[in-house]
Protein backbone atom coordinates (compact mmCIF):
# COMPACT_ATOMS: atom_id res chain seq x y z
CA UNK A 1 0.00 0.00 0.00
CA UNK A 2 2.47 1.96 0.24
CA UNK A 3 4.39 1.54 -2.64
CA UNK A 4 1.49 2.20 -4.37
CA UNK A 5 1.26 5.64 -2.56
CA UNK A 6 4.68 6.76 -2.95
CA UNK A 7 5.53 5.13 -6.70
CA UNK A 8 4.78 6.11 -10.17
CA UNK A 9 1.91 6.84 -11.19
CA UNK A 10 0.60 6.15 -14.67
CA UNK A 11 0.23 9.15 -17.68
CA UNK A 12 -3.20 10.52 -18.17
CA UNK A 13 -4.05 10.09 -21.88
CA UNK A 14 -5.55 12.62 -21.45
CA UNK A 15 -3.07 15.30 -19.85
CA UNK A 16 -2.71 17.74 -22.77
CA UNK A 17 -5.83 18.83 -22.14
CA UNK A 18 -4.06 20.83 -19.67
CA UNK A 19 -2.46 22.63 -22.30
CA UNK A 20 -5.71 23.27 -24.37
CA UNK A 21 -6.29 20.57 -27.06
CA UNK A 22 -6.57 22.97 -29.45
CA UNK A 23 -3.19 24.10 -28.97
CA UNK A 24 -1.57 20.33 -29.10
CA UNK A 25 -3.31 19.62 -31.70
CA UNK A 26 -1.70 22.86 -33.91
CA UNK A 27 1.20 22.00 -32.60
CA UNK A 28 1.56 18.76 -33.59
CA UNK A 29 -0.01 19.40 -36.99
CA UNK A 30 2.13 18.35 -39.90
CA UNK A 31 2.88 21.25 -42.60
CA UNK A 32 5.87 19.71 -44.84
CA UNK A 33 6.84 17.34 -42.48
CA UNK A 34 7.08 19.94 -39.70
CA UNK A 35 5.67 21.63 -36.80
CA UNK A 36 5.11 24.65 -35.28
CA UNK A 37 7.49 23.32 -32.59
CA UNK A 38 10.38 23.39 -35.11
CA UNK A 39 9.10 26.08 -37.80
CA UNK A 40 6.34 24.90 -39.83
CA UNK A 41 5.21 27.25 -42.51
CA UNK A 42 8.03 30.26 -41.93
CA UNK A 43 10.54 30.90 -44.74
CA UNK A 44 13.29 33.53 -44.29
CA UNK A 45 14.12 35.08 -47.29
CA UNK A 46 17.76 36.64 -48.01
CA UNK A 47 16.86 38.62 -50.85
CA UNK A 48 13.93 39.83 -50.34
CA UNK A 49 11.99 42.04 -47.40
CA UNK A 50 9.30 43.73 -46.72
CA UNK A 51 9.02 47.04 -45.34
CA UNK A 52 6.49 48.25 -43.00
CA UNK A 53 6.57 51.51 -41.23
CA UNK A 54 6.71 49.41 -37.95
CA UNK A 55 10.00 47.46 -39.43
CA UNK A 56 11.21 45.15 -41.65
CA UNK A 57 9.79 41.67 -42.23
CA UNK A 58 12.61 38.99 -43.53
CA UNK A 59 10.47 36.08 -42.47
CA UNK A 60 6.77 34.72 -43.46
CA UNK A 61 5.75 33.31 -40.44
CA UNK A 62 2.63 31.70 -40.48
CA UNK A 63 1.31 28.63 -38.21
CA UNK A 64 0.55 25.14 -39.09
CA UNK A 65 -3.17 25.09 -38.31
CA UNK A 66 -4.55 21.71 -39.88
CA UNK A 67 -2.08 19.14 -42.23
CA UNK A 68 0.01 21.37 -44.87
CA UNK A 69 -2.48 24.38 -44.26
CA UNK A 70 -0.42 28.07 -42.64
CA UNK A 71 -2.32 30.57 -41.67
CA UNK A 72 -1.50 33.70 -39.67
CA UNK A 73 1.29 34.40 -41.97
CA UNK A 74 3.36 38.05 -41.27
CA UNK A 75 1.86 40.66 -43.29
CA UNK A 76 3.62 40.92 -46.87
CA UNK A 77 3.09 36.98 -47.25
CA UNK A 78 0.21 34.38 -48.17
CA UNK A 79 -0.76 31.47 -47.38
CA UNK A 80 0.73 29.03 -49.83
CA UNK A 81 -0.57 25.01 -48.62
CA UNK A 82 2.43 24.17 -46.28
CA UNK A 83 4.17 27.31 -46.44
CA UNK A 84 3.68 30.82 -46.40
CA UNK A 85 5.05 32.85 -49.39
CA UNK A 86 6.19 36.62 -49.72
CA UNK A 87 4.29 38.83 -52.12
CA UNK A 88 5.18 38.86 -55.45
CA UNK A 89 7.31 42.22 -56.04
CA UNK A 90 5.83 45.82 -56.86
CA UNK A 91 8.46 47.68 -58.39
CA UNK A 92 9.49 50.72 -56.18
CA UNK A 93 6.86 49.20 -53.49
CA UNK A 94 7.93 48.98 -49.42
CA UNK A 95 5.14 47.20 -48.09
CA UNK A 96 3.05 45.12 -50.98
CA UNK A 97 0.24 42.83 -49.41
CA UNK A 98 -1.56 39.81 -51.11
CA UNK A 99 -3.57 36.66 -50.29
CA UNK A 100 -2.70 34.66 -53.31
CA UNK A 101 0.54 34.85 -56.15
CA UNK A 102 -1.32 36.78 -57.76
CA UNK A 103 -3.09 39.36 -56.57
CA UNK A 104 -0.15 41.70 -54.47
CA UNK A 105 -1.16 45.41 -54.10
CA UNK A 106 0.82 48.29 -52.57
CA UNK A 107 -0.06 49.41 -49.43
CA UNK A 108 3.05 51.73 -49.44
CA UNK A 109 5.34 53.31 -51.84
CA UNK A 110 8.91 53.99 -51.73
CA UNK A 111 9.36 57.67 -51.52
CA UNK A 112 6.27 58.37 -49.62
CA UNK A 113 6.80 60.18 -46.43
CA UNK A 114 3.20 60.56 -45.54
CA UNK A 115 0.23 59.72 -46.81
CA UNK A 116 -0.86 62.97 -48.36
CA UNK A 117 -0.14 64.85 -51.37
CA UNK A 118 3.51 66.69 -51.85
CA UNK A 119 4.86 63.98 -49.66
CA UNK A 120 5.51 61.36 -51.79
CA UNK A 121 8.04 60.36 -54.76
CA UNK A 122 5.80 57.89 -55.29
CA UNK A 123 2.00 56.70 -55.28
CA UNK A 124 0.09 54.14 -55.54
CA UNK A 125 -3.59 55.86 -54.42
CA UNK A 126 -4.32 55.88 -58.16
CA UNK A 127 -3.97 52.07 -58.71
CA UNK A 128 -2.99 49.90 -56.21
CA UNK A 129 -1.22 47.31 -58.33
CA UNK A 130 1.51 49.96 -59.17
CA UNK A 131 3.80 52.26 -57.62
CA UNK A 132 3.41 55.54 -59.66
CA UNK A 133 6.08 58.45 -59.81
CA UNK A 134 4.63 61.43 -58.57
CA UNK A 135 5.48 65.11 -58.84
CA UNK A 136 7.96 65.55 -55.89
CA UNK A 137 11.34 67.23 -54.91
CA UNK A 138 13.58 64.22 -56.27
CA UNK A 139 15.34 65.35 -59.52
CA UNK A 140 14.44 62.17 -61.14
CA UNK A 141 11.05 63.11 -61.23
CA UNK A 142 8.88 66.04 -62.24
CA UNK A 143 8.79 69.23 -59.96
CA UNK A 144 6.29 70.46 -62.52
CA UNK A 145 6.50 73.99 -61.17
CA UNK A 146 4.70 76.35 -62.40
CA UNK A 147 2.40 73.22 -63.52
CA UNK A 148 -0.81 70.90 -62.87
CA UNK A 149 0.19 67.41 -61.59
CA UNK A 150 -3.04 65.71 -62.20
CA UNK A 151 -3.83 62.99 -59.58
CA UNK A 152 -0.10 63.89 -58.45
CA UNK A 153 1.36 61.59 -61.46
CA UNK A 154 4.36 63.21 -62.91
CA UNK A 155 3.29 61.92 -66.23
CA UNK A 156 0.32 63.77 -66.31
CA UNK A 157 2.44 67.04 -65.80
CA UNK A 158 1.09 69.62 -67.41
CA UNK A 159 3.17 72.83 -67.76
CA UNK A 160 1.90 76.26 -67.43
CA UNK A 161 1.53 79.00 -70.31
CA UNK A 162 5.50 79.81 -71.47
CA UNK A 163 7.10 76.97 -69.88
CA UNK A 164 8.04 74.19 -70.53
CA UNK A 165 10.17 71.20 -69.99
CA UNK A 166 10.78 67.73 -67.58
CA UNK A 167 10.17 70.09 -64.43
CA UNK A 168 8.78 73.43 -66.50
CA UNK A 169 12.46 74.70 -66.22
CA UNK A 170 12.03 76.26 -69.60
CA UNK A 171 10.51 79.70 -70.74
CA UNK A 172 9.23 79.57 -73.91
CA UNK A 173 8.80 83.76 -74.19
CA UNK A 174 11.55 86.48 -74.08
CA UNK A 175 11.03 89.72 -72.17
CA UNK A 176 9.64 92.67 -73.78
CA UNK A 177 12.04 95.41 -74.75
CA UNK A 178 10.17 98.98 -74.30
CA UNK A 179 13.00 101.31 -74.70
CA UNK A 180 16.41 101.03 -76.34
CA UNK A 181 17.95 104.33 -76.74
CA UNK A 182 21.49 105.02 -77.79
CA UNK A 183 22.78 108.78 -78.62
CA UNK A 184 26.24 110.00 -79.55
CA UNK A 185 26.82 113.96 -78.60
CA UNK A 186 29.48 116.44 -78.87
CA UNK A 187 30.45 118.44 -75.83
CA UNK A 188 28.16 120.74 -75.77
CA UNK A 189 25.59 118.67 -77.08
CA UNK A 190 25.24 120.22 -80.03
CA UNK A 191 25.10 117.21 -82.28
CA UNK A 192 23.65 114.50 -81.83
CA UNK A 193 23.21 111.16 -83.61
CA UNK A 194 20.22 108.84 -81.77
CA UNK A 195 18.42 106.03 -82.88
CA UNK A 196 14.22 105.96 -82.29
CA UNK A 197 13.99 104.32 -78.79
CA UNK A 198 10.26 103.52 -79.53
CA UNK A 199 11.66 101.28 -82.34
CA UNK A 200 10.33 97.96 -80.81
CA UNK A 201 9.52 96.46 -84.38
CA UNK A 202 11.85 92.54 -85.18
CA UNK A 203 12.22 94.53 -88.45
CA UNK A 204 15.92 96.10 -88.35
CA UNK A 205 16.04 99.62 -88.05
CA UNK A 206 17.55 101.56 -91.17
CA UNK A 207 20.98 102.12 -90.65
CA UNK A 208 21.79 105.72 -88.99
CA UNK A 209 24.32 107.62 -90.88
CA UNK A 210 26.35 110.42 -89.89
CA UNK A 211 29.63 112.53 -91.03
CA UNK A 212 30.63 114.59 -87.55
CA UNK A 213 33.45 112.96 -86.23
CA UNK A 214 33.88 114.99 -82.80
CA UNK A 215 31.00 113.17 -80.64
CA UNK A 216 32.62 113.14 -76.80
CA UNK A 217 30.21 111.11 -75.05
CA UNK A 218 27.53 108.40 -75.75
CA UNK A 219 24.00 107.97 -73.55
CA UNK A 220 22.22 104.61 -73.75
CA UNK A 221 19.30 103.32 -71.98
CA UNK A 222 17.40 100.17 -72.03
CA UNK A 223 14.44 99.38 -70.01
CA UNK A 224 12.91 95.53 -70.18
CA UNK A 225 9.94 93.97 -68.91
CA UNK A 226 8.56 90.43 -67.82
CA UNK A 227 6.08 89.24 -65.47
CA UNK A 228 6.15 85.84 -63.74
CA UNK A 229 2.35 83.85 -63.81
CA UNK A 230 0.21 84.45 -61.02
CA UNK A 231 0.79 81.27 -58.67
CA UNK A 232 -0.71 80.39 -55.57
CA UNK A 233 1.89 77.92 -53.57
CA UNK A 234 -0.13 75.81 -50.93
CA UNK A 235 1.96 75.70 -47.88
CA UNK A 236 1.85 71.91 -47.56
CA UNK A 237 3.93 72.12 -51.49
CA UNK A 238 7.54 71.31 -51.78
CA UNK A 239 7.73 74.25 -52.92
CA UNK A 240 8.78 76.98 -50.98
CA UNK A 241 9.83 79.80 -52.82
CA UNK A 242 9.25 81.15 -56.50
CA UNK A 243 10.71 83.85 -59.09
CA UNK A 244 11.06 84.77 -62.04
CA UNK A 245 11.43 87.85 -64.23
CA UNK A 246 14.20 89.67 -66.22
CA UNK A 247 17.52 88.65 -64.81
CA UNK A 248 19.63 90.45 -67.20
CA UNK A 249 19.63 94.04 -68.82
CA UNK A 250 22.70 94.39 -70.99
CA UNK A 251 23.72 97.06 -73.79
CA UNK A 252 26.57 96.36 -76.01
CA UNK A 253 28.27 98.46 -78.78
CA UNK A 254 30.99 97.08 -81.04
CA UNK A 255 33.18 99.54 -82.79
CA UNK A 256 34.23 98.58 -86.03
CA UNK A 257 36.81 100.44 -89.11
CA UNK A 258 35.42 98.97 -92.07
CA UNK A 259 34.75 95.62 -91.42
CA UNK A 260 37.49 95.16 -88.88
CA UNK A 261 36.46 94.81 -85.14
CA UNK A 262 38.14 97.21 -83.34
CA UNK A 263 36.90 97.52 -79.47
CA UNK A 264 33.58 97.37 -77.23
CA UNK A 265 32.00 99.18 -75.07
CA UNK A 266 29.33 97.28 -72.66
CA UNK A 267 27.01 98.34 -69.83
CA UNK A 268 25.19 95.56 -67.80
CA UNK A 269 22.48 96.28 -65.20
CA UNK A 270 23.64 95.88 -61.62
CA UNK A 271 20.49 95.80 -60.07
CA UNK A 272 19.38 91.91 -61.53
CA UNK A 273 20.93 88.13 -61.87
CA UNK A 274 19.20 84.95 -61.57
CA UNK A 275 18.80 84.83 -57.58
CA UNK A 276 17.01 88.48 -57.98
CA UNK A 277 14.62 88.51 -60.81
CA UNK A 278 12.98 91.84 -61.28
CA UNK A 279 9.54 92.98 -63.36
CA UNK A 280 11.01 95.75 -65.47
CA UNK A 281 13.90 97.90 -64.93
CA UNK A 282 14.80 101.17 -66.68
CA UNK A 283 19.26 101.56 -66.96
CA UNK A 284 21.02 104.16 -68.05
CA UNK A 285 24.66 104.50 -68.81
CA UNK A 286 26.72 107.53 -70.04
CA UNK A 287 30.49 106.83 -71.15
CA UNK A 288 33.26 108.89 -73.36
CA UNK A 289 32.98 108.23 -77.06
CA UNK A 290 35.62 106.62 -79.02
CA UNK A 291 37.89 109.61 -81.33
CA UNK A 292 39.02 109.56 -84.37
CA UNK A 293 35.96 107.91 -86.90
CA UNK A 294 36.81 107.69 -90.24
CA UNK A 295 34.95 106.82 -93.15
CA UNK A 296 33.24 103.87 -93.38
CA UNK A 297 33.64 103.16 -89.45
CA UNK A 298 30.61 101.87 -87.65
CA UNK A 299 29.59 101.18 -84.10
CA UNK A 300 26.54 98.66 -84.40
CA UNK A 301 24.27 99.03 -80.90
CA UNK A 302 23.37 95.43 -79.36
CA UNK A 303 20.18 95.99 -76.96
CA UNK A 304 19.63 92.26 -74.76
CA UNK A 305 17.39 91.19 -72.48
CA UNK A 306 17.06 87.57 -70.43
CA UNK A 307 14.57 86.41 -68.48
CA UNK A 308 15.04 83.95 -65.69
CA UNK A 309 14.78 82.85 -61.99
CA UNK A 310 14.54 80.54 -59.84
CA UNK A 311 12.78 77.82 -57.58
CA UNK A 312 13.18 76.65 -54.10
CA UNK A 313 12.46 73.21 -52.98
CA UNK A 314 12.23 71.60 -49.90
CA UNK A 315 14.00 67.87 -49.67
CA UNK A 316 12.04 66.18 -47.67
CA UNK A 317 13.85 63.20 -47.42
CA UNK A 318 16.40 65.22 -45.91
CA UNK A 319 14.33 67.02 -43.63
CA UNK A 320 10.79 66.31 -43.44
CA UNK A 321 10.46 69.64 -41.84
CA UNK A 322 11.04 71.82 -45.17
CA UNK A 323 14.49 72.91 -43.17
CA UNK A 324 16.89 71.84 -45.79
CA UNK A 325 15.65 73.15 -49.63
CA UNK A 326 17.40 73.28 -52.44
CA UNK A 327 17.93 76.19 -55.63
CA UNK A 328 16.82 74.77 -59.37
CA UNK A 329 17.38 77.77 -61.83
CA UNK A 330 14.70 78.26 -65.20
CA UNK A 331 16.42 78.60 -68.40
CA UNK A 332 15.32 81.52 -69.89
CA UNK A 333 14.92 83.52 -73.42
CA UNK A 334 16.92 86.85 -74.72
CA UNK A 335 15.59 89.50 -76.73
CA UNK A 336 17.74 91.34 -78.63
CA UNK A 337 17.48 94.60 -80.82
CA UNK A 338 20.66 96.05 -82.87
CA UNK A 339 20.67 99.41 -84.01
CA UNK A 340 23.68 100.34 -87.19
CA UNK A 341 25.54 104.33 -86.99
CA UNK A 342 27.72 104.50 -89.93
CA UNK A 343 30.10 107.43 -90.44
CA UNK A 344 30.11 108.66 -94.38
CA UNK A 345 32.79 111.20 -94.58
CA UNK A 346 33.13 111.58 -98.70
CA UNK A 347 31.36 114.13 -100.31
CA UNK A 348 28.55 113.34 -102.52
CA UNK A 349 29.84 113.68 -106.38
CA UNK A 350 27.37 114.39 -109.29
CA UNK A 351 27.29 111.62 -112.15
CA UNK A 352 28.06 114.18 -114.76
CA UNK A 353 31.16 115.56 -112.95
CA UNK A 354 32.78 112.01 -113.36
CA UNK A 355 34.42 112.24 -116.84
CA UNK A 356 33.27 109.77 -119.39
CA UNK A 357 30.05 108.69 -117.87
CA UNK A 358 26.63 109.95 -118.18
CA UNK A 359 23.36 110.36 -115.51
CA UNK A 360 20.55 108.29 -116.41
CA UNK A 361 17.27 109.92 -117.45
CA UNK A 362 16.09 110.97 -113.51
CA UNK A 363 13.08 113.16 -114.66
CA UNK A 364 10.21 111.35 -116.47
CA UNK A 365 8.72 113.24 -119.39
CA UNK A 366 5.70 112.97 -121.30
CA UNK A 367 3.98 114.55 -124.20
CA UNK A 368 2.70 118.01 -122.28
CA UNK A 369 -0.71 118.24 -122.86
CA UNK A 370 -1.16 121.87 -122.44
CA UNK A 371 0.63 122.08 -126.38
CA UNK A 372 -1.89 119.71 -128.07
CA UNK A 373 -5.36 121.28 -127.57
CA UNK A 374 -8.23 120.42 -129.67
CA UNK A 375 -11.29 122.60 -130.46
CA UNK A 376 -14.49 121.03 -130.37
CA UNK A 377 -17.80 122.12 -130.88
CA UNK A 378 -19.53 122.39 -127.46
CA UNK A 379 -22.12 119.77 -128.11
CA UNK A 380 -19.14 117.16 -128.77
CA UNK A 381 -17.18 118.20 -125.74
CA UNK A 382 -17.18 115.42 -122.93
CA UNK A 383 -16.40 115.48 -119.44
CA UNK A 384 -14.58 112.89 -117.12
CA UNK A 385 -14.87 113.10 -113.58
Amino acid sequence: MYRQLIGPKRRNPNMHALFGAGDAAQNMSLCSKKTNLNGACNIKYGNDFIRTRAGYYYQSGGSCTAPDTCSGCNTGFYSDGPYCRICAKIENCNHRVCTSSSDHQCQWCEGELQPNRYYRAYTQHVDKTKCQKACSWRTDSSRCFPGVCTDELASNCVCSTNFEGTHCQDINEAPEILWNYCEFTDTGGHNKLKNDPNWIKDDPHPIIWTNFVAYTRIKFEINAKYLQPVVTIDSTHYVKDFRVGVIEEKVTLSYYKGSTFKDVKTGTSPRMDKNQPVDKNLETWDKASWSGYEHDDKVIVAFTSTNGGYVKVADREQNVWDKVTNTYYYNGQTATREFEYHWDLVDPVHCSVTSGTSCSSFVSTATDITNNVRCFDKSTILFFL
